[in-house]
């Protein structure tokens, strides 16, 4: 059958519907059938082409001179197997890895971002009530605010220098 010349460059349709998208799954399905399709006419094909009788062509004929030419071109005719000049298949190989690398990177990025996007998440759905809130825990879950309240606490307390001052003596 001629489906063996042509199986090594087979599509992965798994792997291929699996990366599409949801929106080109139609697309995808009609890709599907037309190479069944195609792959269906091929393989109803002989390997080698079909054998003609030349001997009932020659008998028919005044001058069988004319048959032997004909049979010699048919029986040394080779249709080639199409070459790849552009060496398009390597090119596709080495844009598959760099797509491939890229994926990986984007999808390490995106499981980054979830984790840290749950890790907020949980944060946000344990917030201490307001009444217990205090400008620590404002700062902790709101970091945006750390700003506000760190020259607030880097401010001197000045009730602990009074004490500070009483313990080593000094009155105020």
């Amino acid at each position: 059958m001629a489906a063996r010349r042509v199986s090594k460059s087979s599509v992965d349709w798994a792997k291929l519907q699996k990366v599409l998208p949801q929106g080109q799954q139609s697309i995808y399905s009609n890709l599907l059938a037309k190479n069944y399709q195609y792959t269906s006419v091929i393989a109803s094909l002989p390997d080698n082409l079909p054998k003609i009788d030349f001997e009932s062509y020659r008998k028919q004929l005044a001058n069988p001179s004319a048959i032997d030419k004909l049979e010699k071109g048919y029986l040394a005719f080779q249709a080639p197997y199409p070459k790849d000049t552009e060496n398009a298949v390597s090119k596709i190989d080495q844009s598959e890895k760099e797509e491939v690398a890229r994926l990986t990177e984007f999808l390490k990025q995106i499981s980054q971002a979830t984790e840290t996007l749950k890790a907020e998440k949980f944060k946000l759905n344990n917030i201490p009530p307001l009444e217990e809130m205090t400008m620590e825990l404002d700062a902790y879950y709101f970091p945006e605010k750390a700003d506000i309240y760190k020259s607030i606490l880097e401010e001197e307390d000045a009730y602990a220098k009074i004490l500070e001052a009483k313990k080593k003596g000094h009155h105020h």
